[in-house]
């Protein structure tokens, strides 16, 4: 069957959400007309994938309604009725994660009744659920800031409204920090855009809106005042900074109030000041690459120490990010580090593809140290289908059949890379021709290794000459190996 608007929404679903939308399912409440449990556990039965030979609109009615005439018209009105019930589960699961937005709504609710104690009471409890939240998030200010607009238009309901004039400034106050908060962010946001896109920013309306804003002054001000939020926002215009004028001068500024805020910030807050603080030693690196190369370096290991591997601690680890880093550990020769990757990290891996990515972790660090043979235990236990580490994973092998001395099977296994990536479709030509010029080199270096002579200098020299190649600090250590011995 062509994927349908049900089946897309409960692919989304883990487990236990399943059987949570099949008791919400079962609520008279949210739904409507005929009971759509049939139907719903009947196309659960080919759940995760939905993409099983006898998963057909026929099988399904033929199943659910025996006996009956197949009517695909009426069939397809109770899958969009199917659908339309896992949205609004979606959204209700959406609205239980974002709870003190719940808890306002509600007390909105109980003041419009003039429920004036309950009122109070479920301010209490909303304000006690935004005070758990981080001031570094992006909606914060705006969360706080509709509370308070809640509780004024409560006291504007009430006569004593004049005795709490002080209560009246809190909205205002809420909405400027709100506002600054939203402001910076937009221009970095653009920023950042500009960056990927080659873009200049001085074009855009924010950046030229910017020049008209003393934002530094405000923070002054914030800061002068004695505002418990001044550091929010110090962090976030040092961050902007850095982002527009990159250079070690900026950085350094960004990195002192990143590091002085680090402990105050939530899960979420953590990892994207992290993202950008990464982004920023990227961007930066053209003004001096040894000292940002460094700093980078130095942020990936802070990352793994501060355990930030997702948006959430609920969340399974973000697998870019552990590529991203375990490069970076590979790259630098820290095998020290690809341990601590492993123990801090390794534990929130997807469990599909746990396994997995552990084993190429240690494959990787068994290969560094030298330890060739654990390495190809390991390989054993890498699944390739996986498209982080597939490529990369193949490469591997083929400098560990190398390392290993196994010559026949290496000529073997760079024939059958040769054509798997020469048939690669979804993946960079030019990646793709850097690969194969890798793949012809090692097999050079291969036979000449076995004969124990060959045109050695001349290879040397095709390596040497080749601007842009897979492995070229690797092969020339291979090089070295061989001129020290032929």
């Amino acid at each position: 069957m062509k994927e349908i608007k049900l089946t897309s929404l409960l692919k989304t679903l883990s487990a236990e959400e399943i059987k949570e939308f099949k008791k919400f399912a079962a609520s008279p409440y949210f739904n409507e007309g005929r009971n759509p449990l049939p139907l719903i556990n009947e196309v659960l039965k080919y759940y995760p994938d939905f993409d099983q030979p006898g998963f057909t609109k026929e099988n399904l009615y033929s199943v659910i309604y025996p006996g009956e005439k197949i009517n695909l018209t009426a069939f397809d009105k109770q899958l969009s009725r199917a659908a339309a019930l896992a949205d609004k589960f979606l959204l209700q699961k959406g609205l239980e994660k974002d709870s003190d937005r719940m808890l306002a709504v509600h007390a909105k609710e109980l003041s419009k009744r003039n429920l004036n104690k309950l009122f109070e009471s479920k301010i209490k409890e909303a304000e006690a659920m935004i005070a758990l939240n981080s001031p570094y998030d992006t909606h914060y200010f705006e969360t706080v800031r509709d509370l308070e607009v809640i509780k004024m238009d409560n006291l504007l309901g009430n006569r004593d409204s004049y005795s709490n004039k002080d209560k009246f400034f809190a909205r205002g106050n809420y909405n400027l920090l709100d506002m600054i908060f939203k402001f910076i962010l937009s221009i970095e946001d653009i920023a950042l855009v500009c960056y990927e896109m080659n873009m200049d920013i001085e074009k855009s309306l924010a950046y030229k809106a910017a020049e008209f804003i003393d934002i530094e002054g405000i923070i002054g001000m914030l800061k002068g005042s004695g505002n418990k939020y001044s550091g929010v926002l110090e962090l976030k215009y040092r961050e902007l900074n850095a982002l527009m004028k990159p250079g070690v001068e900026s950085y350094n500024a960004y990195k002192e109030v990143f590091k002085t805020n680090l402990p105050g910030m939530g899960w979420g807050a953590k990892f994207n000041s992290f993202i950008i603080v990464s982004s920023i030693c990227i961007i930066s690196r053209q003004h001096d690459v040894k000292f940002f190369n460094t700093e980078l370096y130095e942020l990936n290991k802070f990352k793994v120490d501060e355990n930030s591997y997702a948006f959430s601690e609920e969340l399974y680890t973000y697998l870019p990010l552990y590529v991203s880093l375990l490069s970076s550990f590979i790259n630098n020769r820290d095998t020290e580090y690809l341990d601590k990757l492993v123990e801090n990290f390794g534990s929130r891996i997807d469990p599909a593809h746990k396994e997995s990515f552990i084993s190429y972790t240690f494959m990787q660090k068994m290969f560094l140290e030298k330890r060739f043979d654990d390495a190809l235990r390991y390989h054993s236990m890498v699944n390739y289908d996986h498209s982080l580490i597939r490529i990369n994973a193949k490469i591997l092998l083929i400098q560990l059949y190398y390392e290993a001395g196994y010559t026949e099977e290496l000529l073997s296994l760079l024939d059958a890379a040769k054509k798997y990536f020469s048939a690669m479709k979804n993946y960079s030509r030019h990646k793709i021709e850097v690969i194969l010029r890798f793949l012809k080199l090692v097999k050079k270096l291969a036979k000449i290794k076995a004969a124990g002579a060959g045109e050695l200098e001349i290879l040397k020299n095709e390596i040497n000459s080749e601007t842009e190649i897979q492995g070229k600090a690797w092969l020339r250590e291979k090089i070295a190996e061989l001129e020290a011995v032929i």
